[in-house]
């Protein structure tokens, strides 16, 4: 990794306040890379460990890709580009509060395909 980069982890909690998604984030200068595992809690124990790893994975794809794959997200007004399958991709620095309300909505975006 370079010297450059920062990253973080964020847990998104449902209704009942149990951890439910994973977010981790790798910012590199002025670009934000991100990854996202979700846990369908019906079937699976969260787990923060196999979040972060799954997302972490994630987060190393879209910072070694070069756009293959990716869209530019609908609606938003800045410049986040998104894997097509709505779980790995990229922000500018400036526009991090897309990405959050993203991660906020992402159970619906992936149900849904609501992009």
């Amino acid at each position: 990794m370079k010297t450059n980069e920062s990253i973080r982890v964020r847990y998104g909690r449902v209704e009942n306040r149990m951890p439910k998604n994973t977010l981790v984030t790798m910012r590199v200068d002025g670009k934000i890379y991100f990854g996202i595992a979700r846990c369908n809690n019906k079937m699976d124990a969260f787990k923060r460990e196999v979040g972060t790893h799954i997302a972490t994975g994630r987060v190393i794809l879209a910072s070694h890709e070069c756009g293959e794959g990716y869209m530019l997200h609908a609606g938003l007004n800045g410049d986040m580009r998104v894997h097509q399958n709505y779980l790995r991709g990229i922000v500018s620095v400036e526009d991090v509060h897309e990405l959050l309300d993203y991660f906020n909505r992402i159970d619906d975006i992936c149900l849904r395909g609501d992009k």
